[in-house]
């Protein structure tokens, strides 16, 4: 089909074929949903070296591409990884490895999660544009109970000293284990928060403390209802 719209337009409309570099990101994007990665790379990497108004287009095809490729081999990862890397060598845009590193990190596998780690030793500025996927990374582990990815994603965070999303991270777990009435977490949240001199905001706090009364208030026995022997 993209190649039958290619040839179309060709001969019609060269403005067009131009303005949309002969619809050669989607002839790769179509390669890459039929597992032939490793020639829409070029094709991809071409466009966009080429055409400068098309290169927000295929990061956002990349991001939507990438969701799965730690599922793919590792001769594929790697050379996905090294397209990446040019860009980020050629155009000091790193939004498609911190895609990679994103993936990588949030994935179960240990190889994986070195890999994500290794990305950021390797590449001084990756560790500002992870900041963006931050949020997603949280929402996603949380709302799947995956607690642990979210104290990892804090060691990290720790590690490399991105310091602005320390409380962003702490809040979404405090109001995680808030939800479960986890007294016992909230106050290491607090506690490691005071300890690593993060402010967290007065409301959390707040938070702490209804929930802390709550749990010291004494049960109230359930009295049995009256039973009535009604005449209707």
């Amino acid at each position: 089909m993209v190649y039958a719209i290619q040839k179309l337009v060709q001969r019609n409309n060269d403005y067009i074929s131009l303005i949309n570099g002969n619809f050669d990101h989607y002839v790769a994007e179509s390669l890459w949903l039929n597992e032939e990665i490793l020639k829409a790379l070029p094709i991809f990497e071409t466009v966009y070296r080429k055409h400068n108004h098309l290169r927000r287009k295929i990061r956002l095809t990349f991001k939507y591409l990438i969701f799965d490729v730690t599922n793919r081999s590792e001769a594929i990862l790697v050379n996905i990884i090294k397209f990446s890397e040019h860009i980020m060598e050629d155009f000091k845009d790193d939004y498609m490895m911190s895609c990679i590193w994103q993936v990588c990190f949030i994935s179960e596998w240990y190889t994986d999660q070195k890999l994500a780690l290794d990305l950021l030793e390797k590449h001084a500025n990756l560790s500002h544009s992870i900041i963006s996927h931050i949020p997603t990374i949280v929402q996603i582990s949380l709302r799947n109970h995956q607690v642990d990815v979210v104290q990892r994603l804090l060691e990290v965070l720790m590690q490399f000293q991105i310091e602005s999303q320390y409380c962003y991270v702490l809040m979404a777990l405090f109001n995680y284990k808030l939800q479960q009435r986890d007294l016992r977490s909230c106050s290491e949240i607090i506690n490691w928060a005071v300890i690593n001199n993060v402010k967290l905001p007065n409301t959390l706090h707040q938070k702490f403390l209804m929930l802390l009364l709550k749990k010291n208030e004494p049960i109230q026995p359930v009295k049995s209802p009256v039973s009535t022997d009604y005449k209707f």
